[in-house]
């Protein structure tokens, strides 16, 4: 080939492979882009006290490695520092924590549900979050409301039956033995999604783009009541409705 023909040639192949080159810089550092920003994030598990872990190894054993086990989750014995929050997409908290959530903490997870983070509290695990200061205004003197003890154990009732979170919890039985709440939580500014009065049983309330969840009775001793009573299809509907919420994990 001449050397006239063979540098224009030149030129243009290098044109097109400087283009082509571009173009695939461009696609890598887009869709590494969204790589990056995808909600890849883990499911933790923080079991506080002794009750706690029980109930955190029931969840894992009778809901997400039976029902979901393509799940990634981590457990997290104790204690989960607030700042930590922020690398999982929901944290489930059975009992209370090993110590006390601050109110500076509070207020940085309180930021992570905002944000569009999850957190779901199980029996005693709102007493993990005292508000600290007069000035938090928060009901009850707790961060997300305070949880009672009953012992008259009352017959709750369901008052949104539409929820999503009750999705499929009550057919074909709709007076389960753990309708009677031994554990309530009580906040005027929660939808009670299963209560007793101002009392609830079953329920969440949604802060900007983020969801805090409650749940009064724990898995674990429901299977062994359950187990005792005769009564082992009652439990399915509480599995259920913990189905319902780490389906958003």
């Amino acid at each position: 080939m001449p050397l006239t023909t063979f540098r224009p040639f030149q030129r243009r192949f290098a044109v097109h492979f400087s283009s082509g080159l571009l173009l695939c810089s461009l696609a890598f550092i887009i869709l590494g882009g969204i790589s990056l920003r995808a909600d890849n994030r883990l499911l933790a598990l923080v079991g506080g006290d002794n009750p706690g872990q029980s109930e955190i190894k029931s969840i894992l054993q009778n809901v997400i490695l039976a029902e979901r086990p393509a799940v990634q989750h981590e457990e997290q014995m104790r204690f989960l520092e607030a700042s930590a929050f922020a690398r999982y997409r929901m944290v489930v908290i059975a009992g209370r924590a090993e110590r006390a959530y601050s109110a500076e903490e509070s207020q940085v997870i309180e930021e992570y549900i905002k944000g569009g983070g999850k957190l779901l509290l199980i029996h005693e695990a709102p007493l993990s979050f005292p508000a600290t200061t007069a000035e938090s205004g928060h009901n009850e003197a707790f961060f997300f409301g305070r949880s009672y003890y009953r012992r008259d154990n009352p017959l709750c009732e369901i008052l949104r039956p539409k929820d999503p979170v009750l999705s499929g919890a009550l057919q074909g039985n709709n007076s389960p033995f753990w309708l009677h709440g031994v554990i309530l939580l009580k906040n005027p500014e929660w939808d009670n999604l299963i209560g007793s009065g101002d009392l609830i049983l079953v329920g969440k309330r949604k802060m900007e783009r983020g969801e805090v969840y409650f749940l009064g009775h724990e898995l674990f001793r429901l299977m062994a009541n359950a187990s005792k009573e005769g009564k082992g299809e009652d439990v399915e509907g509480w599995r259920q409705i913990l189905k319902n919420i780490l389906s958003e994990s």
